[in-house]
């Protein structure tokens, strides 16, 4: 067991989306230092010590590419900041999501991590110690 109590026999292959971004990148890195094959995907340059393919995550060939040969995804890659909804957020974060799960699906890979993004509770009222819940419903 690693530290963490993450349990692997083996390196894995992983694709890291959004691996120019500050979490991303600090991904990638991690998993290249406990010895898995990385390969980053990011519509901005990165670099490191792992493969990298720049490309839009909406873009089905570019997605396709990048899922061939990984069993594991970490999905990271979004659109931080607010913006358009049909020009913006729905092609990077909505359609984004479906491309990099139907792209997981059709090359075998056996495992997809998905995070998500402090937008999904922006504009909640906080309270210290509270913990929001899908019953706050969304922000208005």
């Amino acid at each position: 067991m690693e530290p963490g109590g993450i349990i692997t026999e083996r390196p894995r292959r992983v694709l890291v989306t959004g691996a120019a971004g500050t979490v991303g990148g600090l991904v990638c890195r991690a998993l290249a230092a406990r010895g898995h094959q990385v390969r980053g995907f990011d519509r901005r340059g990165a670099g490191g010590n792992y493969e990298f393919i720049q490309g839009e995550l909406a873009d089905r060939e570019a997605v396709d590419g990048a899922c061939r040969g990984m069993e594991t995804v970490v999905h990271l890659g979004a659109r931080p900041v607010d913006g358009p909804f049909l020009e913006t957020l729905l092609p990077d974060n909505i359609v984004a999501t479906w491309q990099v799960f139907e792209s997981a699906v059709r090359h075998g890979v056996g495992r997809v991590v998905l995070a998500s993004t402090m937008q999904v509770i922006e504009g909640l009222p906080r309270t210290p110690g509270r913990v929001i819940t899908a019953a706050d419903g969304t922000a208005s």
